[in-house]
C-alpha cells in the first residue's frame, strides 16, 4: 500500500518531561488537478492518470473492454492490429444505450512487433493473433473465461504470472496499456484481474493502490437491488441497499447456531479483500520476509478469532489434522455468495469428508507425505534444497534466520524443494474447496476455500489453518527460549501505561455499525451510483498513555509493541497475544510520555475503496503521491482492531514492552514518515526492508517460559472492553 495525560500517582510539576507525538497519516496536500472531462494524453502524463487508466480495466469484467466505463469518461478503443474486427459488439441486455465516452478517450496505440515475432520486417505492427499465439504458448488461455480461478493453486497462480510477463514486456505505458485492453476479454476474468495487480504493483510509474474485492455481494443482490431501487424515491441521488450478514436473507447460519455469532468477523467485506490484496502482494518472491509474513499475518488473523470465540462463549477450535480428513467435517457452509465472473459459489454441506482429487490424479495421501517431510525438517532443524544441500532453522544474533523459508515451505511459495516438500497450504485449500465433488464428476462450482477473497468466511478455514499453525509452533518451540538479555532493556522503565476511551481510563468500546461501499448501479438498473451499507464491528476511538523513563544521557531507540491478551488465555506458555501496534520511539533522559491514538497503528491499513471510489479518487485528482505509494487495503481492517466486548466486558491484560534494537537493525534506516503511514506489521513496507529486525510476534512468537509482571520495561494493565450495539444505546 499521516491531551492531556493524566497519571494519579504522579506529581508532574516535578518532573522533566520529553512528550512524544506521532504524524497523522494526512501529511500532505497536494493534489493532481483534472479537467472535468478526461483527456487521454494528459491523463498519460501523470501517475495517477495512468494509475486510473490501468484499474478501469477492472471495471465490468465480464462485458467487453469497448463498452464506455467509468460514467462514460472512458472507452478503450483498440487499433486495429489488436482487435477482431469479425467480432460485433455485443448487445447488454436489459440496458438501454450506452453514452459514448467524453471525446475521443481513449485511442490506444499500435504496438512495435516484437524481433522474436514471425519474420516480418524490422518496424512491423503487432497483430492480435500473435499476441494470443504468444498467450497462449504461455498456458494463458487455458482456463476458460467464466470459470474459477484458482488463486491457491501454484500452477494456476503462475499463468496469471505469465501473463503479467508478457505484458510488462512492452517498452512504454501506452503499449503496455494497448496490449493489456486487447488481451483482457480472451483471457479468464479472475486470472486477467490477478495478471493486472501483479502489473501495477512492478511498475513504477502508476501506483500500488487497489480496489476492494468486489466479491463480497450475495448471489441474488442484483434482482433484490432493483426491487429496492425501484420501490425508493425517484428524487433520491443514491438509492441505499443494506447487505447485512445477521440478518436474512443474508445470514449464513441460523441464531441458534453459535458461528452465527462471529459473522461480523468472517464475513466483513474488508477483512477478506485485506485476505485477498495481502495474497496478490505476496506473490512476490522476492518481497522481504515473505515467508515470515505468511506465517504471522494467518497466525494473528487465527489468534484475533480465537478471542473472539474465547469472548462469545464459543468452544475452542479443533485443528483440521492428517487424522481427521477421512471424517466427516461437522459443520458445513453455505456462503449466499456471488462471484465476480463465472457461477456463484458453491455452498458445503454439513458432514462432507475430504477425498482424492481424481480428476486431476491428486491423493489425499499426498499432503500427508509433505506434512511428514516438514515436520521432519523442523525436528531435525534444518531442510534440504532441491539441489541436495542443507539450510539449517535456526535463530542467530536475534534474528529467526528459519521462519522465512519455512514458511515459503509450507505455503508453498518460493520453496526450496517443492517436489520434496510439496504445496501443504495451498492444495489444502483446494481439496476443502472442491469437498463437494472432488471427482470432477458433476462439474458443481468451486467452494470459498477456492480464493483467498473469499476462504476465510467458512469457518472451515480456522481449522485448516490452526493445523497450519501448529507447524509453526513445532518450529517456534524448537529455537532457545529468550534469555533475559533479550527480554530486559537496562535503563528503561515504563513508570505508567493506560489507555483512555472518551476519558474513561483502561476501557476499550466496540459498538456495531454500518459500513458503506460506493458502487455503479448501471448493473442494478440504476442510472446513478448506488450505495450498499452493511453492518460491521467497530470501536470507539482510543489513546494510549505511556510514560517512559531512561537513564541514558544519550537519547535511546527503542521499539513499543502492544499487545492485548485475554485474561482467560487458555495457555499461559502460547498466550492470544493480539498485536495492537508496533511503533519506533526515541526517549531522551528523563521522562518521557508517548501518546499514540489507536488510528496511528500500524498493525491497520487504510480503508480500502472499491473500484468507483478509486476512480473518482484519481479522476478528481483526490489523491496524494504518498497515497498512490501505498499497499492500501493490505492491513487488518481498522473497524476490526479492537475484539468484541460483551455487556459485561471481558478482562484483558494490556501489555506494552519497549525492546532494544539490534545491531543493524533495519529500523534504523527506515524512512519513518513511511513507517507511519504503513501497515507494515502485516504487509511490510513498501520497496524496503521490514522496519524491525526482531521476529514477527516477538517475544510471544516461542513458548512463554518467562514473567511479565516484574520487568521494568514491559507493564500490564487490566481493561475491559465493553460492547453496545449503537452509539445512540
Amino acid at each position: 500500500m499521516k491531551y492531556f495525560l493524566c497519571f494519579s500517582i504522579l506529581s508532574l510539576s516535578s518532573l522533566t518531561w520529553a512528550q512524544i507525538n506521532f504524524p497523522t497519516s494526512s501529511t500532505s496536500t497536494t493534489r493532481q488537478n483534472f479537467k472535468t472531462n478526461l483527456d487521454f494524453r494528459e491523463t498519460l502524463e501523470s501517475r495517477a492518470g495512468r494509475h486510473l487508466l490501468l484499474v478501469t480495466l477492472l471495471e465490468n469484467l465480464n462485458q467487453p473492454v469497448s463498452l464506455p466505463r467509468f460514467k462514460g469518461q472512458i472507452a478503450y478503443q483498440l487499433p486495429s492490429t489488436l482487435k477482431d474486427e469479425s467480432t460485433s459488439q455485443p448487445l447488454i441486455p436489459n440496458r438501454g444505450p450506452v453514452a459514448p465516452a467524453t471525446k475521443t478517450c481513449c485511442q490506444l496505440e499500435d504496438v512495435p512487433e516484437t524481433p522474436t515475432l514471425g519474420n516480418r520486417q524490422p518496424g512491423g505492427k503487432l497483430q492480435l493473433q500473435d499476441l494470443l499465439g504468444e498467450c497462449s504458448s504461455a498456458g494463458v488461455l487455458s482456463i476458460q473465461r467464466g470459470m474459477h480461478f484458482r488463486l491457491f493453486n501454484n500452477t494456476e497462480k503462475q499463468l496469471a504470472t505469465n501473463l503479467a510477463e508478457i505484458l510488462l514486456s512492452k517498452d512504454s505505458f501506452s503499449h503496455l496499456l494497448s496490449v493489456t485492453a486487447a488481451v483482457r476479454d480472451y483471457v479468464n476474468q479472475e486470472l486477467f484481474r490477478e495478471a493486472l495487480v501483479n502489473i501495477i504493483l512492478r511498475r513504477d510509474d502508476v501506483g500500488m493502490v487497489m480496489p476492494m474485492s468486489p466479491e463480497f455481494l450475495p448471489a441474488n443482490v442484483v434482482s433484490n437491488t432493483k426491487e429496492i431501487i425501484q420501490s425508493q424515491t425517484p428524487q433520491q441521488e443514491n438509492p441505499v441497499v443494506d447487505v447485512n450478514w445477521n440478518e436474512p436473507p443474508y445470514q449464513t447460519y441460523d441464531q441458534s447456531e453459535p458461528e452465527f455469532n462471529l459473522w461480523y468477523f468472517r464475513e466483513d467485506p474488508e477483512a477478506n479483500s485485506h485476505h485477498l490484496y495481502w495474497h496478490s502482494l505476496f506473490n512476490n518472491a522476492s518481497l522481504d520476509r515473505r515467508g515470515e509474513f505468511f506465517f504471522y499475518m494467518h497466525r494473528q488473523m487465527l489468534i484475533r478469532y480465537k478471542v473472539e470465540r474465547l469472548t462469545q462463549g464459543l468452544t475452542e477450535i479443533k485443528p483440521l489434522t492428517p487424522d481427521t480428513w477421512d471424517k466427516p467435517l461437522p459443520l458445513g457452509y453455505f456462503p449466499k455468495l456471488g462471484a465476480e465472473s463465472g457461477t456463484p459459489y458453491q455452498g458445503r454441506p454439513d458432514n462432507l469428508a475430504l477425498a482424492n482429487l481424481t480428476d486431476i490424479s491428486l491423493p489425499l495421501s499426498l499432503l500427508k507425505d509433505w506434512y511428514s517431510e516438514i515436520e521432519s525438517a523442523i525436528k531435525n532443524r534444518r531442510v534440504i534444497t532441491a539441489e541436495g544441500s542443507t539450510i539449517n532453522l535456526r535463530a542467530n544474533q536475534g534474528r529467526d534466520e528459519g521462519i522465512s523459508v519455512l514458511g515459503d515451505i509450507v505455503e508453498a511459495l518460493n520453496s526450496v524443494n517443492g517436489q520434496l516438500y510439496g504445496s501443504l497450504h495451498n492444495l489444502g485449500h483446494v481439496f476443502i474447496a472442491r469437498v463437494t465433488d472432488p471427482r470432477g464428476r458433476h462439474l458443481t462450482n468451486t467452494g470459498v476455500m477456492n480464493s483467498p477473497a473469499t476462504s476465510m468466511r467458512d469457518p472451515i478455514f480456522y481449522r485448516w489453518h490452526q493445523f497450519i499453525d501448529d507447524i509453526f509452533t513445532d518450529y517456534k518451540a524448537s529455537l532457545p527460549a529468550y534469555t533475559e538479555e533479550e527480554l530486559s532493556f537496562p535503563g528503561v522503565k515504563i513508570v505508567q501505561s493506560q489507555v483512555t476511551t472518551d476519558g474513561k481510563r483502561n476501557e476499550l468500546h466496540t459498538l456495531t455499525d454500518q459500513g458503506e461501499v460506493l458502487l455503479p448501479g448501471i448493473d442494478f438498473g440504476s442510472n446513478t451510483t448506488v450505495r450498499f451499507r452493511y453492518n460491521r464491528l467497530n470501536h470507539q476511538p482510543f489513546q494510549y498513555n505511556i510514560l517512559v523513563n531512561s537513564k541514558s544521557y544519550a537519547v535511546v531507540k527503542a521499539k513499543v509493541r502492544i499487545f492485548l491478551i485475554p485474561k482467560e488465555t487458555p495457555n499461559h506458555k502460547a498466550p492470544l497475544a493480539v498485536e495492537m501496534d508496533r511503533f519506533l520511539v526515541n526517549l531522551k533522559k528523563g521522562n518521557n510520555i508517548i501518546k499514540r491514538t489507536s488510528s496511528q497503528s500500524t498493525v491497520t491499513g487504510k480503508r480500502q475503496r472499491s473500484l468507483l471510489e478509486l476512480q473518482e479518487a484519481l479522476f478528481s485528482g483526490n489523491i496524494t503521491e504518498s497515497e498512490l505509494s501505498q499497499f492500501e487495503g493490505c492491513g487488518w481492517p481498522a473497524h476490526l482492531l479492537v475484539p468484541r466486548g460483551t455487556a459485561s466486558g471481558p478482562a484483558f491484560s494490556l501489555v506494552v514492552m519497549l525492546s532494544k534494537l539490534l545491531p543493524g537493525d533495519a529500523a534504523l534506516s527506515a524512512d519513518q514518515e513511511k513507517v507511519a503511514k504503513s501497515a507494515f506489521v502485516h504487509c511490510g513496507l513498501p520497496g524496503s526492508d521490514v522496519p524491525d529486525s526482531r521476529p514477527m510476534g516477538f517475544p510471544f512468537d516461542r513458548p512463554v517460559g518467562w514473567r511479565l509482571q516484574g520487568r521494568s520495561n514491559m507493564a500490564v494493565t487490566d481493561v475491559r472492553i465493553l460492547h453496545q450495539e449503537s452509539l445512540s444505546d
